[in-house]
């Protein structure tokens, strides 16, 4: 590695102030001068992953491995890149590859943690992150990945003793005071986690992590959304075998409960509350975050918590609400079959918007905003008696299927 270069020393220290951009400009100036300098490319590579720029990032990242197969820092900033853009597999090959070449680096250790909290693998987080102690008593990488490992292990109590300690060591930490807000948010501690994540804010007014949980902590105060909450939040910790169980085994369960109505209609008044609650349960998991934006959208303060995405989904899905409500408005004033028809269909559309607002950013969204696409398309023909209705809206029910499959779509390189 050339450390002595100039240029790279400069690097080094605006990197340390954890000045990413102006980094750049000496890491280019070194890669002027040499080419083939390949800690410049990893550091140059460390400087686009900070600002998400993951094309650029990978394409340096492999190449000062190509360069240098030996230095495991160039593996730790691959496999980081890796994380970022949800290649877990990738990202593990590159973890212990940086642990076999460094086995005493704290950093790595981390690393391998954060991938195994990427898939739901928290026992094998947790173990990581310890390693990583075992090393550096006070590594901040790996306590903030203990704390969030204990969370998803269920174990809340022990998550926020260890935000405790950690708030010690780092009281002016945003990531400490962000990560502490969510462990209050997933023991239902709503009033501490405004506190934490706005002190959070205070200190990182950029950080995301800090306003989607400010964001969820404000609407948590809803006695309703925290029900949709408290789900959300167990069910994220639970790997995509487990969440699939739960959704299939409730829609089985649903179904038997249906056919023993009607096979019995004398346990009808003790099984139909069964009925309502599971399709409230479903219409709740379905359309809580898109309803309570669209509330936070018309509060005067509200609306400033929303990013872009999020006011343009929440908007998305209003506009659908309101033909919705025009139609059935028409149907029960004129009984207009076409009123009830539209009020049915747009109804039924709600489920492929909201989706599209809670896909992930990118490749995700781009195929849910497809399918609303190809649904809104259906509707003419629908009107016109050339689809049948339900085969229309089964298409926006199982929309809302298809999205757990495409979030678990990596995300695509960003340039």
């Amino acid at each position: 590695m050339n450390g002595d270069d100039h240029h790279i020393k400069h690097a080094r220290m605006l990197l340390g102030q954890g000045r990413h951009d102006l980094a750049r400009g000496p890491l280019r100036e070194a890669l002027g001068q040499d080419p083939d300098d390949a800690e410049a490319c990893a550091l140059l590579a460390w400087c686009h992953l900070q600002a998400d720029e993951y094309a650029p990032a990978t394409e340096l990242a492999q190449r000062a491995i190509a360069l240098d197969p030996g230095e495991p820092f160039f593996h730790f900033v691959l496999g980081n890149v890796f994380l970022d853009r949800d290649m877990p597999k990738d990202a593990m090959r590159h973890a212990e590859e940086a642990l076999r070449l460094d086995p005493a680096d704290a950093d790595h250790w981390r690393l391998l943690s954060s991938v195994h909290g990427s898939t739901k693998r928290w026992r094998e987080s947790l173990d990581a992150a310890e390693r990583g102690l075992s090393l550096d008593a006070e590594h901040a990488g790996c306590s903030h990945m203990r704390v969030i490992a204990l969370r998803g292990l269920g174990r809340g109590a022990e998550a926020a003793d260890a935000n405790r300690g950690l708030l010690g060591r780092e009281p002016d930490s945003a990531v400490a005071h962000a990560n502490a807000g969510w462990t209050c948010l997933h023991r239902s501690q709503i009033k501490q986690a405004k506190t934490h994540f706005r002190e959070a804010l205070r200190l990182d007014p950029q950080m995301d992590w800090a306003k989607q949980g400010i964001l969820e902590a404000i609407k948590a105060t809803n006695p309703i959304y925290r029900v949709y909450l408290h789900y959300m939040l167990w069910m994220a910790t639970k790997g995509a075998a487990l969440q699939w169980a739960v959704i299939i085994g409730a829609w089985f369960g649903f179904r038997f409960v249906r056919t023993a109505m009607a096979n019995n209609p004398s346990l009808k008044p003790v099984l139909m509350p069964l009925v309502v609650a599971y399709l409230a349960f479903v219409l709740l998991t379905w359309f809580a975050r898109p309803v309570f934006n669209l509330m936070l959208l018309v509060h005067p303060l509200g609306r400033h918590a929303l990013d872009r995405d999020d006011r343009y989904a929440a908007l998305g899905f209003g506009a659908v609400l309101a033909v919705s409500g025009a139609g059935w408005a028409l149907y029960w004033t004129t009984a207009s079959p076409l009123g009830f028809t539209v009020g049915l269909l747009a109804l039924c559309y709600a489920a492929p918007v909201a989706a599209v607002g809670l896909a992930r950013p990118g490749t995700p969204r781009l195929i849910m905003a497809l399918v609303a696409a190809g649904l809104l398309g259906l509707v003419p023909l629908v009107l016109l008696g050339i689809v049948d209705p339900s085969l229309y809206v089964l298409g926006c029910a199982l929309s809302m299927l298809a999205l757990n499959f495409v979030n678990t779509i990596p995300a695509a390189p960003k340039h």
